[in-house]
């Protein structure tokens, strides 16, 4: 719970550097989807503002991650919409879609 707390606070000031760190180190002692998504959450920030691609491929890396990680969780499939949406991967959006519709119709 520290670590989502930590992680969270620093990403709600901004500081998405600090938070995807705590929330990788928070991933690698507990092992926990959350922090996966944290860390994805953090990447989205960091890409609309800079639009590098290498930020856009990370987050769909820890997006999927975190759906495997946290199967009956929307999250990441919500995020992963709002990056597909973002970036005009309208194939990809539609089976995210798909995929919501699914799991809570």
């Amino acid at each position: 719970g520290l670590y989502r707390e930590l992680a969270e606070l620093f990403l709600s000031m901004g500081r998405v550097e600090r938070a995807d760190e705590v929330a990788l180190e928070w991933f690698e002692n507990c092992g926990d989807g959350a922090a996966q998504l944290l860390r994805a959450q953090a990447r989205y920030q960091r890409f609309l503002v800079d639009r590098r691609r290498e930020d856009g491929r990370l987050v769909l890396e820890l997006c999927q991650a975190a759906a495997k990680l946290l199967p009956r969780d929307e999250r990441p499939l919500r995020l992963e919409l709002e990056l597909c949406s973002a970036i005009g991967a309208w194939r990809d959006a539609r089976r995210l879609v798909s995929q919501l519709l699914e799991q809570s119709p």
